[in-house]
């Protein structure tokens, strides 16, 4: 028999602060699940949320233009059939201007470079314009 050791399951245990429980008691009892699964959930959603920041993703080689993209990324959730994930203009461009960057230069300097690079598309519909993101893609290592 091998004198290995075999990581078991934690048990945690702690007191909440400033915590809701009844309101965390209610999400989990609409979801059907009990209050000790939505807590392993919501752990395991937070360990790959951090687990994905160490991932390397294909996103564009311009600092600002990467870092819009990964903001309308976050943005993005309104599933659009086929196409993925979309969020209005006026919440993208509420989003990405600051000081530097005028709210009605958002499409030109960062919106529309990013659709002549494939990260996002415009589809203008009849009551407001969408701007469909395209998901984060693994960047592909040449290391074979």
């Amino acid at each position: 028999m091998s004198n290995q050791l075999v990581e078991q399951p934690s048990r945690v245990s702690f007191e909440p602060k400033d915590a809701d429980i009844r309101a965390l008691d209610e999400i989990a009892e609409q979801e059907g699940i009990s209050r000790a699964e939505k807590l392993r959930q919501l752990i395991s959603e937070e360990v790959q949320r951090h687990q994905d920041d160490d991932q390397s993703y294909a996103v564009p080689d311009d600092e600002e233009l990467a870092s819009a993209y990964r903001t309308l990324v976050d943005l993005a959730e309104e599933v659009f059939d086929g196409a993925g994930l979309r969020v209005t203009r006026e919440r993208a461009r509420n989003e990405l201007y600051h000081n530097d960057m005028p709210k009605d230069a958002v499409m030109s300097e960062l919106i529309g470079p990013l659709r002549d690079r494939g990260y996002v598309d415009i589809d203008p519909a009849m009551s407001r314009v969408w701007i469909t993101v395209r998901p984060l893609t693994p960047e592909v290592s040449e290391d074979v």
